[in-house]
């Protein structure tokens, strides 16, 4: 699939919090069969976020998959496999935010990974700037589609005491996604927060 395909299932796995059981499945059918069902020119980058979503187990399975598709030349990957990145994913993935973090520092300024971090991350470690400016960059990837990106930059908000903001982002999200077919984790709050001071 193309990074924007794979960027909008993220959002999909974000939006329903049930992010574990369908990334397992994805991972399953397309990373980690036999032979995997990728295309040479698959986006290594959104595949290693997807993998973050999985169980620790299944995740860290497909970075490694990943690492050696690309070692043996099965995956194309421009300017090499992303070492860093795939090193933060794993990090994250065994519960260690801090160090996952840190490591992903070093890759916060390459346009092409920052939208892939995970802000939730940068969150757990008291850094909202740094999380929202990857939350912008998704924004770009996504073309600024409505998303559970909004929901964080909301709650951010709120932390930072700016109502305004939340507010506005809160009916965004309520506006685009309270009636949609799926339950979104995390509506209710959004909901309460997207009506006016009584």
């Amino acid at each position: 699939g193309s990074a924007a395909t794979l960027s909008a299932l993220a959002m999909g796995f974000e939006l329903t919090g049930a992010g574990e059981d369908f990334a397992a499945a994805f991972l399953d059918r397309f990373v980690l069969s036999d032979p995997p069902q990728l295309a040479p020119d698959a986006p290594v980058l959104p595949l290693i976020r997807l993998c973050t979503y999985a169980t620790k187990d299944k995740g860290l399975a497909c970075i490694e998959r990943l690492r050696v598709l690309t070692g043996q030349g099965l995956l194309e990957v421009d300017g090499g496999f992303p070492e860093s990145y795939a090193t933060g994913a794993e990090l994250y993935l065994k519960g260690d935010a801090t160090t996952a973090v840190e490591t992903w520092r070093a890759d916060i300024m390459d346009p092409r990974v920052r939208p892939h971090l995970r802000p939730e991350a940068f969150d757990a470690q008291k850094d909202p700037e740094l999380a929202n400016s990857i939350d912008a960059a998704r924004g770009h990837l996504d073309g600024g589609v409505v998303s559970a990106r909004h929901m964080r930059m909301a709650r951010r908000a709120v932390a930072g005491e700016d109502m305004v903001l939340a507010r506005r982002l809160a009916r965004e999200v309520v506006k685009h996604l309270a009636d949609g077919d799926v339950e979104i984790a995390g509506m209710d709050e959004m909901q309460k927060l997207a009506k006016p001071n009584e």
